[in-house]
């Protein structure tokens, strides 16, 4: 079993590879009580900034929640809540971390992210960036991860060799300058 919380949802999967899920009612696609989700399989889940994200055992990474700045992986137009879609974000997944932006770590140890943008919390290089990014790149730079972290505007991974690799907002990772970006992991 597993539980994780973020942004008022939860996601709790069991030991027999079911999904319950509750939080703030149409955020999460449940209600305030706990909820069973009708994905089976499910090996882990975690709820990012209202939307929700779970990888059954075959490997596929599942969203679904709010649209907007291409929290889903996929294109929508504006902000409105999907369901879980008929076919998978992205398969050969591990481990995913989300808020308004996704990290998606996957079996061969790379990490691709997608969504909001505007610090450089997705490690391709760009910052200042307000426009939707429902696209999955490959975060630059980063190979041999073992775990990511997403919060607001910044990112983390941990390498096999136990270094911290951290991106996004400067501010959040102490330094002095509130505006300062950091647009590739360090």
């Amino acid at each position: 079993s597993s539980i994780r919380i973020h942004g008022g949802g939860v996601a709790l999967v069991k030991t027999d590879g079911s999904l319950w899920t509750w939080g703030r009612g149409d955020t999460f696609l449940g209600t305030y009580k706990p909820t069973k989700n009708s994905q089976e399989d499910v090996v882990y889940a975690t709820p990012g900034d209202d939307t929700m994200a779970s990888i059954t055992k075959d490997g596929k990474l599942w969203t679904w929640g709010n649209t907007d700045h291409g929290k889903l992986g996929r294109p929508s137009s504006g902000a409105t809540f999907l369901g879980r879609s008929s076919e998978p974000t992205m398969e050969d997944v591990q481990s995913v971390a989300a808020d308004a932006h996704v990290l998606v770590l996957k079996k061969d140890d790379t990490v691709w992210s997608y969504a909001y943008n505007y610090c450089g919390q997705l490690g391709n290089g760009e910052y200042n960036v307000w426009k939707d990014n429902p696209t999955l790149e490959k975060v630059a730079y980063l190979e041999d991860v073992i775990e990511v972290s997403a919060d607001w505007q910044l990112s983390a991974a941990i390498k096999k060799d136990g270094t911290l690799c951290v991106w996004g907002r400067g501010y959040y990772l102490g330094l002095s300058d509130e505006n300062s970006r950091i647009p590739y992991p360090e």
